[in-house]
């Protein structure tokens, strides 16, 4: 068969080649090809495989193809026109071994894949298949060239390179000739190119694919691909001073902030979350000329952060969980005399947002109306607590910014909700940490001072101008023994039966807390929802124990 017009339609490239390499092998014709493409890939080898290996030589010649002039690099300043081509070219090569290498990496480890690979190393390794690289000019023609370099007697020249979809599935147009003449001249077109081009290991490249890596370099490349980015961010150039694991968080903040429009900072107490946040404050305010509001507690608001302000020159503003509360009427509509604009901020911080765990309240309200103004937010949680009484606390507060039930759907998660509550419904003692572990990791900025000293046990951190090496301090625990007198044991002991109740298990204590458990007094047993009881239960048993704890703390913590 001698094909001669070939267009992926009525006849694809894959057929055409095969049927002529076999009509010449059938008539002892001899069989060597000589390819000119632009790429390459296994699937083509894996097409025409039976067929190549019948090949007496195989000689492919790489070239890069031309940019459009749309995407073509101006000229640098005293750059000659000829430099310029040949910097695209080299450009061009470069993009050309990388994207080998990409697709090279996106193969997948089926045993079909692997097999694929492997014969197309055996048949470039064959000693058979000689491969090049034309480095002097765009190559964008194709063409493929049957015979010996002094008895050549036929070829295919036109669109298509030596790949998968080149072969079947793009619409190509190519024309084959068998007369001596442009025969010739094809020859003798590529032995030219051929001997002004370099040798490409293009076999190297994918016997990269089947090295045996051990399986913690695995494990290391896996955790690069994940959270490298991080790593690479750091900025460090402002003027609050960072400790290396306040560093990594804000870089890790930053990143989740740009993906998610929010982020919850969760480290321990004392961990510096106010640097972290303040940092990336000081980024908004000064590098990017934008406003940030700060909202958290009165006492917070007027002491800690004032003087934050004051220390680091930042001017932010910032308004306790009440003021912004009454900035909206029952409407959420602002109110005459309100003293911040929502649609004038791109950055809300909220501290200590575990207040906001309750969707339900007037406060919770009023932070969604803020946040629904104009100008799309970003959000920034702090706390150290975001659990409080449920995980729906964590689910809550995640909400303000999460607002896409399906937004983890590509790691595995296709209803954020379901996945709370699942996780709900499990004994808390039992509950494996993993089961939320990609949200967490997704959203959240969560260090401890256990995994601080462990993993940054050298960190420096400035003290009155100074770096010094990191020291927690180690508890020192002493026992004080105390006695109460009687008519105050004769309180306490009342105030336990109240709260607790006395000896008999099967009778209510007095402070029976029925809005808290109020399945429990359902007359009609079988529309009881029992999780949601025992749930309740144990939510009154916590509260009951609050109680005792705030008393033993002092007539004040019980008060409030």
């Amino acid at each position: 068969m001698r094909p001669e017009f070939v267009d992926n339609q009525e006849l694809n490239l894959r057929d055409a080649l095969s049927r002529h390499i076999q009509w010449r092998v059938s008539h002892n014709l001899n069989t060597c090809l000589d390819i000119a493409t632009g790429y390459i890939n296994p699937q083509a080898f894996a097409m025409l495989a039976d067929d190549l290996e019948q090949c007496e030589r195989i000689r492919i010649l790489f070239g890069a193809d031309p940019l459009p002039p749309s995407r073509e690099p101006s000229r640098r300043v005293g750059e000659r026109e000829e430099r310029r081509q040949q910097r695209m070219v080299e450009e061009a090569m470069q993009a050309l071994q990388e994207g080998l290498e990409h697709d090279r990496n996106l193969i997948g480890f089926t045993p079909e894949e692997h097999h694929t690979v492997q014969r197309m190393l055996e048949l470039l390794r064959s000693g058979r298949v000689q491969v090049m690289r034309y480095p002097g000019r765009f190559l964008h023609g194709k063409a493929y060239v049957f015979g010996k370099e002094d008895n050549r007697d036929g070829y295919l020249v036109g669109s298509s390179n030596f790949t998968a979809a080149g072969l079947t599935s793009n619409l190509e147009l190519n024309v084959g000739r068998y007369d001596p003449t442009p025969v010739t001249r094809v020859g003798d077109w590529f032995d030219d190119l051929w001997d002004r081009s370099e040798v490409f290991d293009l076999a190297a490249i994918y016997e990269a694919r089947l090295e045996s890596n051990h399986p913690y370099l695995v494990f290391l490349r896996m955790l690069w691909e994940i959270y490298g980015q991080d790593l690479l961010s750091d900025h460090g150039d402002g003027e609050i001073r960072l400790t290396q694991f306040q560093q990594d968080g804000l870089n890790r903040a930053r990143r989740i902030l740009e993906e998610y429009n929010g982020v919850m900072i969760a480290d321990g107490v004392g961990l510096g979350k106010t640097f972290t946040a303040g940092a990336l404050i000081e980024e908004r305010v000064y590098n990017q000329r934008q406003r940030v509001l700060l909202v958290g507690p009165a006492s917070l608001i007027h002491g800690p952060w004032e003087r934050f302000q004051q220390t680091n020159n930042i001017r932010f503003e910032a308004i306790s969980f009440e003021r912004l509360t009454n900035q909206f009427n029952e409407s959420g509509e602002l109110v005459g005399d309100a003293i911040v604009d929502p649609d004038q901020y791109s950055l809300v911080v909220i501290d200590e947002s575990q207040a906001y765990r309750n969707p339900a309240t007037q406060r919770a309200q009023a932070l969604r109306w803020f946040l629904r103004g104009r100008v799309p937010k970003h959000l920034m949680l702090l706390s150290a607590t975001p659990v409080n009484n449920s995980l729906w606390d964590l689910y809550n507060q995640l909400g303000f910014f999460i607002r896409n039930d399906a937004a983890f759907a590509d790691i595995g998660i296709p209803s954020l909700r379901d996945r709370f509550r699942t996780a709900q419904e499990q004994d808390p003692f039992s509950l494996n940490p993993d089961y939320l572990f990609e949200i967490l990791d997704a959203t959240t900025v969560r260090r401890t001072r256990r995994f601080i000293r462990e993993y940054y046990p050298n960190d420096m951190v400035p003290i009155d101008g100074e770096l010094r090496q990191m020291v927690f301090p180690e508890p020192h625990i002493a026992r004080v023994d105390y006695r109460f007198t009687n008519r105050l044991q004769n309180l306490l002991r009342r105030f336990v039966e109240i709260v607790v109740g006395g000896e008999r298990e099967d009778e209510d204590p007095e402070l029976t807390m029925g809005r808290y458990r109020w399945e429990s007094y359902i007359l009609n047993q079988e529309d009881m929802d029992r999780t949601d009881a025992a749930r309740q239960l144990t939510m009154t048993g916590l509260l009951r124990s609050s109680l005792l704890k705030r008393l033993e703390s002092s007539v004040h913590a019980l008060g409030t």
